[in-house]
């Protein structure tokens, strides 16, 4: 299993902040932050493979305010976005 994760934190009481570029995944190329050609190392050959799409989940604890697009494939990889324009502590919560 291999794990990527964003982070953004605030003091108590305090709006949490943008994550990324502060633009939503579905803003896209341009706008919203993204990672490319994402690889990992297969340990039994130590060469790099890029993940199959079939077997990529996302889970985003907070979507009110901060999100994570699909996986998709591109001729730099793997490919996806994310972000979002943060939110006040009382949407965080849930």
């Amino acid at each position: 299993m291999i794990g990527w994760m964003g982070v953004a934190s605030a003091a108590t009481g305090e709006p949490f902040p943008p994550m990324g570029s502060g633009y939503s995944p579905d803003e896209g190329e341009g706008r919203a932050a993204f990672f490319t050609d994402v690889n990992v190392i297969y340990s039994s050959t130590s060469k790099f493979v890029s993940p199959n799409l079939s077997e990529i989940f996302t889970r985003t604890p907070t979507p009110n305010c901060y999100q994570v697009g699909r996986p998709s494939s591109y001729d730099s990889g793997l490919h996806f976005f994310f972000g979002g324009a943060g939110c006040s502590p009382s949407q965080f919560i849930k």
